[in-house]
């Protein structure tokens, strides 16, 4: 219920126009955690990888997810 409504929220927010903006922010936000992730193999430590459990049992929809719905909106826009 709640990645519903995380969902609708950047929906709103797209709808004020910030898309672009939240897009922005996310993305960062991802290249961090592949940053993250990269430096741990790297250094040969675990990173705690996300599994299908996980994921499904998760509050918020993950970044992949709400980049893709993002860019569907800016799409229906043009």
């Amino acid at each position: 219920m709640s990645r519903r409504a995380e969902l609708r929220a950047d929906e709103h927010a797209a709808g004020l126009g910030f898309a672009q903006h939240l897009m922005t922010v996310l993305r960062k936000d991802y290249e961090r955690e592949e940053s993250e992730r990269a430096t741990a193999a790297a250094l040969g430590t675990p990173f705690a990888k996300e599994g299908v459990t996980a994921r499904l049992l998760a509050s918020h929809p993950d970044v992949c997810t709400r980049l893709h719905h993002l860019q569907g909106h800016l799409e229906n826009r043009h």
